[in-house]
Formats: structure tokens, C-alpha cells, sequence
């Protein structure tokens, strides 16, 4: 008897492991939308609202799409794919969602409206064709690297558009992104455009952090500049055939690194292109260059503080503040200059409760805008050094802004990330009163979440850094 009960435990935790183990490989759960209405927070918690595709549908037993869940949309044709309409902050729900098209032949359709705010995981367009908009107000972030390979597909930005690992417009055929005068749009890493266009209107801004490279195609690339492309990297131009590019209005385009090509894209036409872009033919200076924007933590409030170095056309900064980086408020305005090419200081005193980011948005006198920080607060922390910016993309440095108290010592440094493990270690003196130190060591740190201690003696300071 004692040995048919183990046998039969053995085999019962058998089945029950067998269980388990189903249960977490069907975790994501595949819908498609039942309307085609803009779906709003009620209606997407609304399980009539959505159709069960496959997965496990026992996984959330709301039966509606969240966590890492896939959701199909399409055209409204006759696959029976309606087109996705988000109206609502999608981040209360989810923030790793996958939207995958389903349908061919006309556009399928996403947009994030006026009143939208998604962070996606992934929008996959499986070789058909794809329209993208993120309406004016409204805000759209893909953290996997987004790829459009079929014709005609555009992504169209009226609000802010973040592609956070790269975009890629692949298969020969025509894609184009869009920014209209009241969009933004940023590229983290690198923009590979085989034959795509970029187009930008007076007002409208698109950076990439990286590079723009122009892969070999038998396509014809153009680029409409009326706004301003910026680039991190360079632009390398592989291609056979002659990019068609132009410049009109207040539009411009500054490149950090420098134009270049291989033998097959050297046509009179692009080299004469490289030489001025080599050359800053189409550089334009931004409405205001930004000496440094610090912050003091105070009992219940922080004094935030910039200065300017030259300022062009500029009308006002606001101050926003958010507690997801993500959403978010004005706390006020200052104005600003206008036209001046001396250095000019500028404060600004903050509501404070808890871990919260401050950001200024500095606006000219035409709709332009240009976003600096964030900055990270926590009222519970006193802070002695002010690491700025402490959110910064890889391969960037920081500075440190250190409290007069921290005059005539050496400060100990060292950087860990959030679970403990060691970076590097380094020591600085700090001269008389308060001071700025680069801290260029920071450049080849990998992505993540750190800490950066400082420590003088038996005092400790801890500051977060984030690289993306």
C-alpha cells in the first residue's frame, strides 16, 4: 500500500507539473477587436469588445487584452479585422502589448488619438501594408526594433513618436514617415530606409540618435526637410541610385557624425549632397542652446534652475512634471528671452511629493518646441549631487553638479547597477565651493538601471541613473 500511494503521488504531481508547464507557455492570449469604434478605458476592459482568437483564454479572466497579450487589427475588409482606434492611456492596462496586421489591400489602420498614450512591445506589420498615426496630443512608444516591409506603408506623426530600438524600412518597396508641424518624432539607435521617404513639415522635428543608413535598392529615397532632422550618428548611403532631397522653409538638417558612401552610391548627385551636408550647408542653429538644467530638493518643493547660452526666437519654457515619465503636466511657465547671445539664468519652484521627473519644453514664437531632461526627484532623498541628465541614451556622458558642502574634498564615486553588481570605481576632488565634473566614463556603460555613490568620509549620497 505504502508504495502504490508514492507511486500514485509521484504520477499525480506528474500531471500537475504537466499543468503548470501548459499554463505558462499559453500565457499570451491572442484577440481582435468586436468594434470599430476608439476604444476608451471602459470599452477595452469590456470583454464584448474584443474577439478570442487563440491562446489561453482562461490566462486573464477578464477576457480582454493585457500583459504581454497579442492584438490583431486590420482594415475592416473582408478578413474581418477591424482597424484599432486607442483613445485612453493604454500604459494603465498594459505596456507590452504586440499589435499584429492581418490584412492586405487597402491601409490597415492604428492610431493613437488626441487623447491616446501607448507603449507597445511590438507593432508587426507581416509583409502587408500598415498606416501608423499618432494624432496630434497623442503619444505612441515601440520598444522592439519596428519594421515595415511592405509599399505604401507610412507612419504618420501629428504627436510624439518613439521608436526605442531602431526602425527599419525594408523590402525594396516605398515606406515614409511623416511628421506633420505639430509632431515629434525619435529614433533610438538606427533608421535603415532602403528606399523610404522621410517627410517633415515647418514646425515638425525627427531625430535619430544613431545612424541613417540607405542600404543597396533599385528604389528612389526622397527626403522633404521643410522641419528639422537631426542625426546622432551618420548618414551612410549604400544605395545605387540618387537620393532626392530637399530643404525649404525654416527646415534643416544637422548631423552630428558625417555623410558617406560606398562606390556604387557615388553618383555627381549624392557626392555633391554628402560634400554640403559634410560641409553644413544645411545645419541651422535651434532656438536655444542649454548651458545646464539642474534642480535643489527643498522641504516640500524642488528649484529647478537652467541657463541658457544663446537663445533664438524663443518664447517661453514650460515646466512639466510626471510621475511614469511618460504622462505628462504643466506645472508652469517662464518666459523667455527671445533673441539674446549672452548667458541667461532661469528658476523655477516645483510642487514635490514623492519619486517624480521634471522636464522643460522650451517653445519659439512658430510652434517649435525642444524638450530638455528629465530630471529625477524623490522628496524623501536629500540631494547633495545632481546628476545630469540622469536619463541619457548610451554611449552619452553626464555631468555632476555638487553642493558647496563637498568643497576641498575627494569624492569617492561608484557605479553599480540596481541589483548590486560593481561598474567602476573612481575618485575626484572637488575644488572650492560648488563645481560641474564631466563624468565621460559613463559611455561605454551597457543599457540598464544603476546607481551612482558618492561618498566623502562616513557621508553617502546615492543618485539613479538610467541608460538607455
Amino acid at each position: 500500500m505504502k508504495k502504490s500511494f508514492t507511486i500514485n503521488l509521484i504520477g499525480r504531481l506528474c500531471v500537475y507539473s504537466f499543468l503548470l508547464i501548459s499554463f505558462v507557455a499559453q500565457s499570451q492570449t491572442v484577440y481582435k477587436p468586436a468594434i470599430s469604434s476608439t476604444f476608451i478605458e471602459s470599452t477595452w476592459k469590456d470583454p464584448n469588445s474584443w474577439i478570442y482568437v487563440s491562446g489561453d483564454v482562461v490566462a486573464y479572466p477578464n477576457n480582454y487584452p493585457q500583459g504581454t497579450d497579442e492584438v490583431q487589427f486590420g482594415n475592416g475588409g473582408n478578413g474581418n479585422y477591424e482597424p484599432i482606434s486607442i483613445g485612453f492611456d493604454l500604459t494603465t492596462v498594459s505596456s507590452t502589448l504586440t499589435f499584429s496586421n492581418q490584412e492586405d489591400g487597402p491601409y490597415s489602420l492604428i492610431t493613437v488619438t488626441g487623447d491616446g498614450t501607448v507603449v507597445a512591445q511590438d507593432i508587426v506589420d507581416n509583409s502587408k501594408k500598415v498606416r501608423i498615426t499618432v494624432e496630434e496630443g497623442g503619444s505612441l512608444t515601440v520598444t522592439d526594433l519596428l519594421t515595415l516591409s511592405q509599399t505604401d506603408s507610412e507612419i504618420v506623426v501629428k504627436g510624439e513618436f518613439y521608436a526605442n530600438n531602431g526602425l527599419t524600412f525594408s523590402g525594396g518597396g516605398k515606406q515614409t514617415i511623416d511628421v506633420h508641424d505639430t509632431g515629434f518624432a525619435k529614433v533610438t539607435g538606427t533608421f535603415t530606409s532602403q528606399a523610404g521617404d522621410i517627410s517633415i513639415a515647418d514646425g515638425g522635428e525627427l531625430e535619430v540618435t544613431v545612424d541613417i543608413v540607405i542600404p543597396n535598392t533599385s528604389g528612389s529615397p526622397s527626403w522633404t526637410l521643410n522641419g528639422i532632422l537631426s542625426v546622432g550618428g551618420d548618414i551612410d548611403m549604400q544605395c545605387w541610385v540618387s537620393l532626392s532631397f530637399s530643404v525649404g522653409g525654416d527646415g534643416g538638417l544637422n548631423v552630428d557624425g558625417s555623410c558617406d558612401m560606398n562606390s556604387v552610391c557615388n553618383t555627381s548627385a549624392n557626392n555633391s549632397l554628402c560634400g554640403r551636408i559634410n560641409n553644413g550647408d544645411y545645419e541651422v542653429d535651434l532656438p536655444v542652446t542649454l548651458v545646464s538644467f539642474t534642480g535643489q530638493k527643498l522641504d516640500n518643493s524642488v528649484e529647478l534652475e537652467w541657463v541658457t547660452a544663446t537663445e533664438l526666437n524663443a518664447e517661453r519654457f514650460d515646466i512639466q512634471s510626471s510621475f511614469d515619465n511618460r504622462n505628462w503636466v504643466v506645472e508652469g511657465s517662464v518666459l523667455a528671452a527671445g533673441n539674446s547671445s549672452t548667458t541667461i539664468e532661469y528658476n523655477f519652484t516645483a510642487q514635490n511629493n514623492g519619486e517624480k521627473y521634471y522636464r522643460l519644453v522650451q517653445y519659439d514664437f512658430d510652434g517649435r518646441f525642444e524638450v530638455f531632461g528629465p530630471l529625477l526627484f524623490d522628496s524623501e532623498v536629500e540631494n547633495k549631487v545632481f546628476v545630469y541628465p540622469n536619463i541619457l541614451d548610451s554611449g552619452n556622458d553626464v555631468s555632476l553638479f555638487f553642493d558647496g558642502e563637498f568643497s576641498n574634498q575627494n569624492v569617492n564615486i561608484t557605479l553599480m547597477k540596481i541589483n548590486g553588481q560593481f561598474i567602476f570605481e573612481k575618485v575626484i576632488s572637488i575644488e572650492e565651493g560648488s563645481g560641474v565634473y564631466p563624468l565621460q566614463d559613463i559611455e561605454g556603460v551597457e543599457a540598464g538601471f544603476y546607481l551612482l555613490r558618492f561618498q566623502v568620509g562616513a557621508t553617502t549620497t546615492t543618485s539613479k541613473l538610467i541608460i538607455r
